[in-house]
């Protein structure tokens, strides 16, 4: 883990998305920030180029963007113990305040044999952090089925970490164990499988639906209508690859004034960063002024 310094705490940050009260109690942060991506030195240090499994570059690029209202560390179980969507909403806001822009465009494609055309959507941060917003409070949702009811808890980073390192037959056995894993008699969380209830097909639609409702965007997906031929498909989005392709390009930004700065000034690596970035971006407008004249 990082240490206060190396936080960058004085850079502004956005207020942490709203926690689960038990992770809230456990880890005593009610006054956590985000601060934006690509600002910080130690920040060039997150390899984005493939080889770290997607959990643990998640893991460590809200680790080094969380800041605590002291400056203090959090334990890493913290960003292990965050609901899957929890930490997509993180992501999501680091990229929104690190980028040049605030909406998100998505790339769609008709899958339509006679149209197949390509179209961009545009979604803002807060249309999509509404839909998290609006299922939040329940740490657990209850799942009917006949006269029986089962409750489910939301996946976090740990289950990831998990079913990373498993090995199962196929894509359904995968993810009927993966659903076996959140679910419980009770609202106090009582395994099922503990306690000898058959968690079997059935009930595994029924979760998977829920799941849908109540962690919107774990498998997000949207409802497009093609403006070409007028179809209407649905279009499955990985909000992950999406934040993450975003905070890359971040990365590439700070990597390019760097540059600009080490050639124009004749600064090193060092001596750039020990400007804070507010500096370095007034620098940067004066060079683009040197240049353009």
């Amino acid at each position: 883990m990082l240490t206060a310094e190396e936080r960058t705490p004085h850079e502004p940050a956005t207020p942490f998305p709203r926690l689960p009260d038990t992770l809230r109690s456990k880890y005593a942060c009610d006054a956590l920030g985000l601060r934006p991506f690509g600002v910080s030195e130690h920040d060039l240090e997150i390899s984005f180029a493939g080889g770290q499994p997607r959990p643990h570059l998640i893991t460590e690029v809200l680790a080094r963007c969380t800041v605590g209202a002291r400056g203090e560390q959090l334990e890493p179980d913290f960003f292990w113990s965050l609901p899957v969507g929890k930490r997509i909403e993180c992501l999501l806001t680091i990229s929104e305040t690190s980028g040049d822009r605030a909406e998100i465009i998505i790339p769609v494609r008709c899958p339509g044999d006679a149209c197949a055309q390509a179209a961009e959507l545009e979604l803002s941060l807060s249309e999509i952090v509404s839909l998290q917003n609006q299922t939040d409070d329940a740490e657990r949702f209850a799942v009917r089925r006949g006269d029986r009811q089962l409750y489910v808890r939301r996946p976090t980073g740990s289950d990831q970490l998990a079913w990373l390192g498993a090995r199962f037959e196929d894509e359904a056995s995968a993810f009927a164990a993966m659903v076996r894993a959140l679910v419980s008699v009770d609202e106090a969380g009582a395994s099922a499988a503990v306690v000898g209830v058959e968690v079997d097909g059935g009930w595994i639609g029924a979760i998977e639906e829920a799941l849908e409702e109540f962690d919107p965007l774990v498998n997000f997906s949207l409802s497009v209508r093609c403006p070409f031929c007028e179809a209407e498909h649905e279009h499955e989005v990985d909000l992950e690859e999406l934040a993450l392709r975003r905070l890359r390009q971040s990365q590439l930004r700070l990597l390019t004034s760097v540059h600009r700065l080490a050639r124009y000034y004749h600064w090193s690596e060092r001596e750039i960063f020990s400007v804070p970035h507010w500096r370095r971006a007034f620098y940067l407008a004066l060079i683009d002024r040197e240049e353009d004249r």
